[in-house]
């Protein structure tokens, strides 16, 4: 009765929301969030941070976002403060469209939109009340959000088909782990996730770093129908930012997105022109290094063909 309650005044408060903490009774959505980061964390998770499977796991994480920082996400705040710093102080929505989890990035070049709006075809996810699982479970599932995101952490873009395998493995789905690793490693702190289904079925996460709150959207949503409410929703949204994923669109949905955000396609093409082969993933980026000589070409055949990447980061 109390759960309907809450479901009643959150459509009266905001249509199209329905309360949902994702299972999290037990945990705190922060505590979650840092503990799925392999960071320190406090309350009903501590006892987890003892287990040598999930240290092994904090270990692999700090040297992968070490890496992360150093040659990619540290010379793209760089560059956007020095080059395009109209953008990057920014406080208008920024949108992302075919984006799927990539929050890190809309993150690294656009740190201070109020709102956050990422849409692709990659399920929203769920994430369970991590501690009611034993640390065996919990291991498992670890290993498989980390093999998700291995590409993303050696490269600048995901292999969905990676993803949804990886993560169809153990308890944890979709997005929203993925999108709560990216918030705890960007030092921010989540305050609360709710499922949404108006425009489209989605997450929304309130979070905050530093001063205030912001909010991020992801919507599962097929884009390739052209005209659709979820568009119509978000460019209702106000001022924005806009970034773009770096594969072609169906000709009909890239011709609607060009409607509604005119400025999306030259503004992002002048910036992206103007950057330095190391702020955009370029030659000395982690990949290279990590690859030990490897050429881009070779790397992408090999993810296309579906072979595993070692790499020790």
């Amino acid at each position: 009765m109390n759960r309907l309650i809450c479901k009643v005044a959150l459509a009266f408060a905001f249509p199209g929301v329905c309360a949902s903490a994702f299972g999290q009774n037990g945990a705190d959505v922060n505590e979650t969030a840092h503990l799925l980061a392999g960071m320190p964390v406090t309350g009903a998770l501590a006892s987890f941070t003892e287990n040598g499977g999930w240290q092994a796991h904090a270990a692999a994480m700090d040297k992968a976002w070490k890496t992360k920082e150093h040659f990619q996400l540290g010379p793209i705040a760089s560059w956007m403060s020095l080059h395009a710093g109209e953008y990057y102080s920014s406080s208008g929505t920024m949108y992302y469209m075919f984006s799927g989890p990539d929050f890190l990035y809309a993150y690294t070049f656009f740190p201070n939109a109020n709102t956050y709006i990422l849409a692709g075809l990659e399920p929203v996810g769920q994430v369970p009340d991590l501690s009611r699982m034993n640390p065996e479970m919990l291991n498992a599932n670890l290993s498989a959000l980390r093999s998700s995101m291995s590409t993303l952490l050696i490269t600048h873009y995901f292999v969905t088909e990676e993803m949804r395998s990886e993560l169809g493995r153990g308890n944890l789905g979709g997005t929203l782990p993925i999108l709560y690793v990216f918030l705890a490693r960007l030092g921010c702190t989540v305050l609360d996730t709710v499922y949404v289904h108006n425009p489209a079925e989605g997450v929304r996460i309130t979070f905050s770093h530093r001063d205030g709150s912001q909010t991020l959207y992801y919507f599962k949503t097929d884009l390739s129908g052209g005209d659709s409410a979820f568009l119509r929703w978000s460019a209702a949204r106000g001022p924005s930012s806009s970034m773009g994923a770096s594969f072609r669109t169906a000709k009909s949905s890239g011709n609607t997105i060009r409607r509604r955000w005119p400025k999306f396609t030259g503004e992002i093409r002048r910036l992206l022109n103007s950057a330095s082969p190391s702020a955009i993933g370029g030659k000395r980026n982690a990949a290279f290094l990590c690859l030990r000589g490897a050429n881009k070409r070779d790397m992408d055949t090999s993810i296309s063909k579906g072979k595993k990447i070692d790499c020790a980061v």
